[in-house]
């Protein structure tokens, strides 16, 4: 979870109203709604998780130290667990501080009306956008969005002082957008881990080395999971089948059964994917507008799936990869048709 306040990422830095109201020493409704959402409230939330852990373990570290003065193992596992505790509330700690901390700083340049201008670039790293003032990094209102600032363009942002907050910008320099592919190519080839080479010889309808080695991941994988699905076989069948009895016990072991050849076939199944690809490699395109899409199973074990959508087909990526792209935009896409690797992307049309 990014943030915990209700904050719309459709945001426009651009805006005119804006950008008079900041350069008056004003600022606006819109820019104080974003403020606050602008704080790394996942550093909160990570702490409110660990101090519970960080309790539990305590509350195991008193437990062993009961009986630690008639064996010395009680007291080492004493010390493990308080041990473990204490860096997970040094944590939870340092995330609650950060919070404050942030907080104080945004609370100080409204007090102080702290507005200052500069100008510089929108640049990415692996924590998402954002602008790159002559060295100074500066926070944009969400880390996965550009709030309308295109790669490769000069710009001239009002921001506040202490905590770096961009409140709007303005065109210095308007790009070209043979600019803005080039610049936003690169963002893409940093963010999907392929290489401006690798881009070159996907437009030849060529592999480099490193692409053809992609699919090895996903063959190792497999092979891992049935090796290790073929030792819970042999064990069930030499030590524990023998020493059960199978009518009384036939529905679990139907059930178990069942579950680990789902698991086999899913595992024989990348094998044989991941094989394909590696020795018989083909080359797929596709071309057309590409949205991001962020997908949440539900349960108890809740996870997070990232995923590039283009003409109804999705490409599973990394969350970097994900605040990297630039939504609605017109992408060409080359990837390995049976595994489904992304292997690079460009962008063809800047809209």
């Amino acid at each position: 979870m990014k943030n915990i306040l209700p904050f719309s990422n459709d945001f426009n830095l651009l805006d005119p109203s804006d950008v008079e109201a900041n350069r008056a020493g004003r600022i606006s409704e819109a820019q104080l709604k974003r403020l606050n959402a602008t704080i790394s409230w996942n550093q909160g939330c990570t702490a409110f998780i660990f101090l519970p852990i960080a309790g539990l373990l305590c509350f195991y570290a008193l437990f062993w130290l009961t009986g630690a003065t008639q064996h010395f193992f009680n007291l080492v596992q004493a010390g493990v667990f308080a041990g473990v505790a204490l860096f997970l509330l040094v944590i939870a700690a340092k995330g609650i501080w950060n919070i404050f901390s942030e907080l104080q700083k945004v609370n100080r340049d409204r007090q102080n009306n702290a507005i200052r201008q500069t100008q510089g670039r929108l640049a990415f790293d692996q924590n998402g956008y954002f602008f790159d003032a002559d060295g100074r990094r500066l926070k944009l209102p969400a880390p996965a969005e550009t709030g309308g600032l295109l790669p490769g363009g000069l710009y001239r942002v009002f921001y506040l002082e202490e905590s770096g907050i961009v409140l709007s910008a303005e065109e210095a320099f308007p790009p070209s957008p043979a600019q803005v592919r080039t610049a936003l190519n690169e963002i893409l080839a940093h963010a999907n881990r392929f290489t401006l080479d690798d881009l070159a010889a996907n437009r030849e309808g060529e592999l480099t080395l490193g692409q053809r080695m992609k699919p090895l991941g996903l063959v190792i994988g497999g092979l891992v999971m049935a090796l290790f699905i073929l030792g819970i076989v042999g064990f069930m069948y030499f030590l524990v089948i023998p020493e059960v009895e199978l009518e009384a016990n036939f529905l679990p072991l139907l059930v178990f059964g069942v579950v680990l050849s789902a698991i086999g076939l899913f595992s024989v199944r990348n094998i044989l994917t991941g094989l394909l690809d590696l020795f018989f490699p083909a080359l797929k395109q596709i071309q057309g507008r590409v949205r991001r899409e962020k997908r949440t199973s539900g349960g108890r074990n809740r996870s997070t799936t990232y995923h590039y959508v283009i003409n109804g087909q999705n490409f599973r990526v990394s969350p970097q990869a994900y605040q990297a792209l630039v939504d609605g935009w017109e992408y060409r896409i080359y990837y390995l048709p049976r595994t489904r690797k992304l292997l690079s992307i460009e962008v063809t049309e800047v809209t």
